[in-house]
């Protein structure tokens, strides 16, 4: 292990760069030593990067923004100078305990066992494809479910803050009892952030093999539920499928666990966004906060939800607390531009989601929220670049009909001939169950067809389309807002949203 790391170190990746250097052999040693309980946050930040006693990780977030910039230098090195390396060291997200893989000519790389350092010693699944029958994996995936209803927890002892007990639910994988289901769950997360089609469907392998290990262990079902949360928004699962696979994991994590700020952060985004339960989904953000206040993703998705309830003041308070606990996250800084556009600056909503691109050519998010500003402002050559870099990504065959339509359209009309032949190819894909009713209507906006944008809208409110959550605060429909039609959609959406689950 220490050979691996020397070579590490010794290469042109690291051998300037002082700090990570430093880093990286003071966690991989440390663990070595088997002492792992030193390698966190607040003895981390005394111990490498020289802060006082006094120092808060709360307010000097040197740790996680190190950590981060450690991942990406070495991912960087094992995808060129060290692609033939033996053995590759990790670092997790979301820990600071070095990972160590050995590669086997069967799958690549593997984990490899060292008693100090506990890791698990499973076999890397073969790499999921977008080919696998997403049918066979939502039975077997159910059967976990129901495994675990058989297997049950184990019930332990939690102690509010006040002093008082509980009865609460906790698994071996929450107190270290299965390291195999921990690193599962771990792997889980670190292709979760990766956000692509491919990474997602890794992710959902993981979690669900940490399930497998550990039928009561609910952060893996709550990784699942956020793993269709984005399968559905990258276009790698129809919304149909992923909403209630999203809600069934969430609860089960909830069920689980009511202690867990990720289960109740991943139900509050799934009864939001996919039940349209804006009342139980703020009840859920607001809750997950309470129980770790110090939890990224909850303040994020909790910011987005009020940006599309127009509450900007509290968006932005939530968004910049979001950056503050990480502020290495380019998704947590798009949603930040997202939200300045909607609350009516998109100037400055356009240099931040530059500045993500710059950063992060990968995020998707950048490139379809510049392409909506873009779009909303007639700008259609940067509509068009942005548009297509957002469907590569994706690899959303409707999204890159849509663009090939609307460059032909530029090319042959312009700004009006683009409008004509995206709409033309909206109505197509309708026609064959795809698409959005909300975004068609966006496009008759932009033609000038108002009758037409309404038809389309009050279609996208009867499918409860997830886009309909913005048609309050959408200044795409600015000018329809003194209609009589458009106020009787909006009653009409707000019924649905006071409904929640129909």
């Amino acid at each position: 292990m220490l050979a691996a790391l020397d070579t590490v170190i010794a290469s042109a990746a690291f051998s300037t760069a002082k700090r990570p250097a430093r880093f990286l052999r003071h966690l991989v040693e440390t663990a070595l030593r088997g002492e792992r309980h030193l390698l966190k946050e607040s003895v981390l930040g005394t111990d490498v990067f020289d802060r006082p006693a006094s120092w808060d990780p709360r307010l000097d977030p040197i740790v996680r923004q190190e950590a981060s910039r450690l991942r990406k230098r070495l991912a960087s090195y094992y995808e060129t100078g060290g692609a033939e390396a033996e053995i590759r060291i990790e670092l997790p997200v979301g820990s600071y305990v070095p990972l160590f893989r050995r590669k086997t000519a069967e799958t690549g790389a593997a984990p490899t066992e060292h008693p100090p350092i506990e890791v698990a010693t499973v076999t890397d699944p073969v790499p999921a494809t977008r080919s696998w029958n997403l049918a066979k994996r939502w039975i077997f995936i159910v059967a976990v479910l129901l495994a675990a209803a058989a297997v049950g927890v184990l019930f332990v002892r939690f102690v509010r803050p006040d002093g008082s007990g509980r009865r609460g639910i906790q698994s071996l994988g929450e107190r270290g009892g299965n390291p195999a289901a921990q690193e599962l769950y771990l792997r889980g997360k670190y292709y979760w952030n990766k956000r692509t089609p491919e990474s997602l469907n890794q992710a959902v392998d993981y979690f669900t093999q940490a399930i497998v290990r550990d039928p009561g262990y609910a952060k893996a079902y709550s990784g699942l539920a956020d793993c269709y949360n984005l399968l559905r928004e990258y276009a790698a699962m129809p919304a149909s499928e992923a909403w209630p696979r999203a809600i069934a994991a969430a609860k089960k994590a909830v069920e689980l666990d009511d202690s867990s700020a990720e289960a109740h952060s991943s139900l509050a985004f799934v009864l939001f966004y996919g039940a349209l339960d804006i009342r139980n989904g703020e009840r859920e953000f607001q809750r997950a906060i309470q129980l770790n206040p110090d939890y990224e993703k909850a303040h994020h998705w909790y910011a987005t939800s009020l940006m599309v309830q127009g509450r900007y003041r509290e968006a932005l308070a939530e968004i910049e607390r979001a950056r503050e606990l990480d502020p290495a996250s380019t998704s947590t800084l798009a949603d930040k531009g997202y939200i300045l556009f909607y609350g009516g600056q998109p100037d400055q909503a356009i240099a931040l989601l530059k500045q993500v691109e710059a950063a992060e050519p990968a995020s998707q998010s950048a490139h379809i929220y510049l392409a909506t500003i873009y779009l909303s402002q007639n700008d259609a050559p940067n509509y068009l670049l942005e548009s297509r870099k957002a469907a590569e990504l994706s690899q959303n065959a409707a999204a890159l009909k849509i663009w090939e339509a609307a460059r032909k359209g530029f090319a042959a009309g312009g700004t009006h001939g683009m409008l004509e032949s995206m709409l033309e190819v909206q109505k197509s894909l309708l026609k064959e169950g795809r698409g959005s009713h909300y975004n068609a209507a966006k496009t008759c906006m932009l033609i000038g067809k108002r009758q037409e944008a309404l038809d389309q809208l009050q279609i996208a409110i009867e499918n409860r389309e997830m886009d309909i959550l913005a048609l309050g605060i959408d200044p795409a429909f600015a000018n329809l807002r003194s209609e009589p039609r458009f106020q009787e959609l909006r009653k009409k959406l707000e019924l649905v949203l006071r409904s929640g689950v129909g």
